[in-house]
């Protein structure tokens, strides 16, 4: 036992300073212009509900008490990394690797691995996004549901962890509240000791208190209404208008205000820029109204709901990066007036942000880490044989809260950025590599003629 806490410690330790070293680098951080609207909105307000009011929250109560943003993003990376080499670490364990030295080694080496620039995990983990947030909360929820499986975690601790999780994760980002029923799976999963009632009971609160939080706090901080949801439904009509000129009768105020030679020229499925906001506008301002854009999108999904799918379908298509790897990276700090600039303690900011540009366009190289579509095609490809294998069944949540999230965006697709769907496809890198780690060792120990002992826990059978 006191082995195995000296090793978890000090591959802790060493994640510390790897997350340290990545920090120093891009000191204060990553800052595109998501990142530079969240801080305006924190430091200078006012907060809209063009994103969820969560961050700029968590940034004001941190600048508030003097505390520097370049620190933020520093506990980001670092909580961020730890999450990684624990579910990498528990995911080997759960595979084979029963020694305390092999599996905390995967753990780490899955991190070293990870932080290379085939992968975005070490600039990723210093940029303020909420799709970082999103990321690290679905990680500490796979790795509280792993350590449950091996019996490692305190069942209070337990409840606690993935109820607070299902709270916050929906209030992060719009479309997380679709994987809230994987949410309160995890909480159910976490209450097996107490009575159905109780963990009906305690299941449905915390969803319940879930959906009300991501829907009452634009209110309760005044938020000022930037009427988001007219940007998906714009995009949407103005694909279906454009894919599909059967249908135009269906959309009166939408076929009103159409440019139809930038339509020609500018519309590309799942790209909102040219459609609302980046001149010349392939819609005039007055598409905006959103009662009659409501009436419009209405209809098509009533009239033609193939057609919205299709387009929808498309959209989500360009997000999976088969022919460009879109946006993988932001370089720099955004050009601010919040005195936010680089800062770095130790050089190669510039040559790292460019060998990711690098990977991001090459032909060859870009397919390992730069698209989204190979890791969603392994991670179905796991969550079926995890289905029809007992031995990793626990593969199945997992699995599905990756696929499920990186789902969610054929609801909406504004702009396919790399960024979305990188906290599925984090779930997907890290569970491959401890597979195809915890493989090597079990091959090893069948040469050394050792037997292969295959970890097994009370609940691994069940999904």
């Amino acid at each position: 036992m006191r082995t195995d806490w000296l090793l978890a410690t000090g591959a802790r330790a060493l994640v510390v300073i790897l997350a340290f070293v990545v920090w120093s680098i891009f000191r204060p951080g990553g800052f595109s212009p998501d990142s530079i609207d969240h801080c305006r909105e924190a430091i200078e307000g006012p907060i809209t509900n063009l994103h969820p009011p969560l961050v700029p929250l968590v940034i004001a109560a941190w600048t508030c008490v003097g505390l520097p943003i370049g620190g933020l993003l520093l506990c980001q990376s670092i909580v961020m990394l730890l999450a990684v080499r624990s579910v990498a670490t528990r995911a080997a364990t759960l595979l084979g690797c029963d020694r305390a030295s092999v599996s905390h080694s995967v753990g780490f080496g899955v991190v070293a691995l990870l932080a290379l620039p085939w992968s975005p995990l070490a600039i990723y983990s210093v940029t303020l996004w909420k799709d970082i947030w999103v990321g690290v909360l679905m990680l500490l929820a796979v790795d509280a549901e792993l350590a449950r499986r091996l019996g490692k975690s305190h069942p209070i601790g337990s409840i606690v962890r993935q109820g607070s999780i299902a709270l916050v994760l929906p209030a992060l980002r719009h479309n997380a509240i679709l994987i809230l029923p994987l949410l309160g799976y995890f909480v159910w999963a976490s209450m097996a000791a107490h009575s159905r009632r109780v963990r009906v009971l305690v299941t449905a609160g915390v969803a319940v208190t879930s959906v009300i939080l991501s829907l009452a706090l634009p209110r309760l901080v005044d938020a000022r209404d930037v009427e988001p949801a007219n940007a998906v439904m714009a995009l949407d009509l103005v694909g279906v208008w454009a894919e599909f000129p059967e249908h135009r009768d269906l959309m009166p105020h939408v076929d009103a205000h159409v440019d139809p030679e930038q339509v020609e020229t500018r519309y590309r499925p799942g790209f909102v820029a040219p459609v609302l906001w980046e001149q010349p506008l392939v819609v005039r301002s007055a598409v905006l109204d959103r009662q009659k854009l409501s009436d419009d999108y209405l209809a098509v999904a009533r009239g033609a709901p193939l057609s919205l799918l299709w387009v929808k379908a498309r959209a989500f298509w360009g997000m999976l990066n088969w022919d460009r790897s879109y946006y993988f990276i932001f370089p720099g700090i955004f050009a601010n007036q919040l005195e936010i600039g680089p800062n770095p303690l130790l050089p190669g900011r510039a040559f790292l942000e460019s060998t990711y540009e690098s990977i991001a366009a090459s032909s060859f190289w870009r397919w390992f880490g730069a698209v989204h579509g190979v890791w969603l095609v392994l991670g179905c490809g796991l969550l079926l044989v995890a289905t029809v294998r007992r031995p990793v069944r626990w593969l199945v949540m997992p699995m599905a809260m990756a696929i499920g999230y990186q789902a969610t965006y054929l609801a909406a697709t504004l702009m396919p950025d790399y960024r979305f769907l990188y906290p599925g496809t984090l779930i997907v890198q890290i569970v491959t590599l401890a597979l195809l780690a915890a493989g090597a060792h079990r091959v090893l120990r069948r040469l050394m003629g050792t037997p292969v002992v295959h970890t097994a826990s009370p609940t691994t059978d069940s999904p």
